[in-house]
């Protein structure tokens, strides 16, 4: 399926995140940086009380700041983020949630894959992206949509798949784009407590191909933070 022009960005929450992103930044400085380089980054942050003299910073403290702001936001953030750029759920910034939240239906979650065939043939095929140190197999983590959880019942045939008896997706396709063959295992499954059933909001390789997800390669929720979305 061909990913649409992307058009509609979600709020950026600018209210919630400054403060955060200030109390963030004092602290690193605090932390790894020494007195002086904390001094100078706090002159050099003081608007001159004269408004004439604003656009006077001297170029070199101008790109000091920005070099700054954006080493700290590497060390702060990016630990804790991922850009997904897979069409199988909204492209855009998720958030590594900590561990031991809660996950229900319709949270967005970071997964890995067992070890075995499905997933040398993702990495082969490209349905995985190579790297990552989270999971088990060499791949960055899913972002997967959680479409049923512990006592639901899923039940997935040529129309889609169902919920408890509910239209949730669609069906698993026997080949991909390339026209190589698919895993398709249609029929009944029950969930049990504490495992996961794992879809795509467009096609992509989920449960409809590799079966229900053990706790164990469930890694953490996935906040959005910012999603573009096609039409």
């Amino acid at each position: 399926m061909a990913l649409r022009s992307a058009s509609r960005v979600a709020p950026f929450p600018v209210a919630i995140i400054e403060p955060l992103m200030q109390m963030a930044v004092h602290e690193q400085i605090e932390k790894y940086a020494a007195p002086a380089v904390a001094v100078s980054l706090s002159e050099t942050m003081e608007e001159p009380q004269d408004p004439h003299l604003r656009h006077k910073m001297p170029l070199s403290r101008r790109w000091t700041v920005v070099f700054l702001a954006v080493s700290l936001f590497v060390v702060v953030l990016v630990p804790t983020v991922r850009i997904n750029t897979t069409p199988s759920v909204p492209l855009g910034i998720y958030f590594r949630m900590p561990k031991g939240t809660s996950i229900k239906r319709g949270d967005y979650v970071f997964a890995c894959i067992a070890p075995g065939e499905k997933a040398q043939v993702g990495l082969e095929r490209g349905y995985l992206e190579p790297g990552g140190w989270d999971c088990e197999v060499e791949m960055a983590p899913l972002v997967k949509r959680v479409v049923a959880v512990g006592g639901d019942t899923i039940r997935v045939d040529e129309t889609g798949v169902y919920r408890n008896g509910i239209w949730v997706a669609r069906p698993p396709v026997g080949v991909d784009s390339q026209g190589r063959e698919m895993w398709v295992d249609y029929g009944t499954f029950p969930i049990p407590e504490g495992h996961y059933w794992l879809g795509s909001d467009e096609m992509g390789y989920d449960s409809r191909y590799l079966g229900v997800f053990s706790p164990d390669l469930i890694l953490r929720e996935a906040q959005p933070f910012l999603q573009i979305r096609a039409r």
